[in-house]
């Protein structure tokens, strides 16, 4: 109910709304423009949907074997790639597809068990940006 209160006051009043929330569902439901602090300083400032935008050629990979290997391989191949808690987010270059990513498998000796679109969330960008900015802390 608060929530629903929240989404409508700026047209019911015209006025804008601060909200401070760790809780990225109620964020990317309610509000169009957002801004991520980390330790008080400004890491994004911009629309939640451009947020949201920017891995649409992304996928998730779990592999059993040498992953710092794949990802240096697929680093070298002109991907980019981030280590998130075991699994690598790849995003392919343009003009590549997903069986580069099985090919540099195969030479690195690792076994792909999981290959899946990542599906993009305001939580999900949020913890990509901020992994990014990790070593600017």
């Amino acid at each position: 109910e608060m929530l629903g209160l929240i989404k409508r006051l700026p047209e019911r009043r015209g006025c804008s709304i601060i909200l401070s929330s760790r809780l990225m569902r109620d964020v990317e439901d309610i509000c169009g423009y957002t801004i991520v602090l980390k330790r008080g300083e400004v890491r994004y400032s911009g629309s939640v949907d451009d947020m949201e935008e920017g891995q649409e050629n992304a996928y998730e990979v779990r592999v059993k074997g040498h992953r710092e290997e794949l990802a240096r391989r697929l680093t070298r191949a002109g991907c980019s790639v981030e280590d998130q808690d075991g699994r690598l987010v790849v995003s392919l270059g343009e003009g590549q597809d997903p069986d580069l990513i099985f090919k540099q498998a195969a030479e690195a000796d690792v076994q792909v068990r999981h290959l899946a679109p990542v599906q993009q969330s305001l939580e999900r960008a949020v913890m990509r940006l901020l992994s990014k900015t990790e070593g600017a802390s």
